[in-house]
């Protein structure tokens, strides 16, 4: 018999890395927030306020580090076997892949999480997911990654700076993960739409097809007729419902993306037609 080997600390050490983990974030972010200052001050506001809601971000990350630390189990004692963060790292990975997949445009960590538990019964921490969009880029800028598709953000569509709190995948066409101002409502109809059809595939299974029917109820409730009067989920009335709503949005959506991801072939690198622009000073 095989015995996977399990990395065995001591939660001294524990304490020690989420520290040094903390401190490097509040680092960054104060980096960030020097830059913006500067910014400011040559008068490139929007790129100055972009780099500080950037910062905000490494700093709510550094506060659910310290959240989770909080909420560690004391009953553990002093020595404890925990997995390794690189298997941890790639099951959510996997999972986030597969959810951003079925869901079919970009989503929010949040919408994430819910799915993935929705779907598939598994539960990850949706505080992890900038940690892991990070890993992504540090993985594209390596020489050696192998990988076929990175998590990345979407893009906005004026500046085409990533948009805070929204993944996608880079193997999808640019305009599909840019962000224009009828793309919100389209791409929440359209999500709507593939759960929908996606709860065709439990009717076997009474419990994640329960779960699924919850997660689409609670996205149907801005669609005008979707829902029964006693709020029952039937795929084929919330697909009809969004068809409807679709009609007379998706094109104004279609062409605004269209029309941006053409500007953006002008002027982005490649670097940045998947991680988004950078403030230019």
């Amino acid at each position: 018999m095989v015995k996977i080997q399990r990395a065995r600390i001591f939660v001294g050490d524990v304490e020690s890395a989420m520290s040094k983990r903390i401190t490097d974030l509040l680092a960054e972010a104060a980096e960030l927030s020097r830059r913006a200052v500067d910014l400011a001050r040559g008068g490139n506001i929007n790129a100055a306020l972009e780099l500080e809601s950037q910062a905000d971000e490494l700093r709510a990350e550094a506060r659910g580090e310290q959240s989770a630390e909080v909420d560690r189990p004391s009953h553990l004692g002093r020595n404890r076997t925990v997995s390794s963060r690189g298997e941890w790292a790639a099951d959510t990975r996997r999972l986030t892949i597969s959810a951003l997949v079925e869901i079919g445009v970009p989503a929010s960590p949040s919408t994430v999480a819910e799915y993935t538990f929705a779907r598939f019964g598994k539960s990850i921490d949706r505080r992890a997911l900038a940690s892991l969009r990070r890993g992504e880029h540090r993985a594209w800028s390596s020489p050696r990654q192998t990988r076929d598709v990175f998590i990345v953000p979407a893009l906005e569509a004026r500046s085409f700076f990533p948009v805070r709190g929204k993944l996608a995948l880079s193997d999808w066409p640019l305009c599909r993960r840019i962000i224009g101002p009828w793309s919100e409502r389209a791409d929440h109809l359209t999500a709507t739409k593939n759960l929908a059809q996606q709860l065709k595939w439990f009717d076997g299974s009474e419990t994640q097809g329960e779960r699924l029917a919850q997660l689409i109820a609670s996205y149907a409730t801005t669609i005008p007729g979707a829902l029964a009067a006693e709020g029952e989920v039937n795929s084929a009335r919330v697909e009809r419902a969004v068809y409807r709503q679709l009609k007379a949005l998706r094109l104004h959506d279609e062409e605004r993306r269209e029309w941006e991801a053409d500007r953006a072939l002008g002027v982005l690198s490649a670097d940045e037609m998947l991680w988004g622009a950078r403030p230019r000073v």
